[in-house]
């Protein structure tokens, strides 16, 4: 983990290496943004990345969650949390659902009787929203 990790710093001394990756992201079709998962997969696979569980899924799930969120969803994911992680490191809707035959994903807040969105969540909600990701807030009822 770099030094400046968590700071103003890491993006500032990154700024062209981010923007190129966001950049390459964003203009990927699906089937290229796959394809640079597979290559980045196999060349870091069990490496230690904190904020990274290798065993939470498979390199075929995440892919077909990716082709569901679309290349323009991930890259503003992605430059969300390069230029500015701690403050984006919370708050992130709670669950995904796809269906891959629709190329569909939905991210959900789950929210229980008494809970209310914190303004990190509505951050979030708003920030996804206009990346043009699907958010919904569930309310568990007693």
């Amino acid at each position: 983990m770099p030094l400046d990790w968590n700071s103003d710093a890491f993006c500032i001394s990154r700024q062209e290496s981010i923007e190129n990756m966001v950049s390459s992201i964003r203009e990927s079709s699906v089937e290229d943004l796959l394809s640079k998962m597979a290559t980045c997969w196999e060349v870091n696979y069990g490496a230690y990345c904190r904020g990274i569980n290798w065993d939470s899924a498979d390199l075929g799930q995440l892919q077909t969650i990716a082709s569901c969120l679309s290349p323009h969803g991930i890259a503003g994911i992605c430059r969300c949390l390069a230029e500015d992680h701690a403050g984006w490191s919370g708050g992130m809707p709670d669950l995904i659902l796809w269906k891959p035959e629709q190329e569909a994903a939905k991210l959900v807040e789950v929210k229980g009787p008494r809970d209310r969105l914190s303004e990190q969540q509505r951050a979030w909600i708003a920030f996804l929203t206009s990346q043009g990701i699907e958010v919904e807030v569930f309310k568990v009822s007693e």
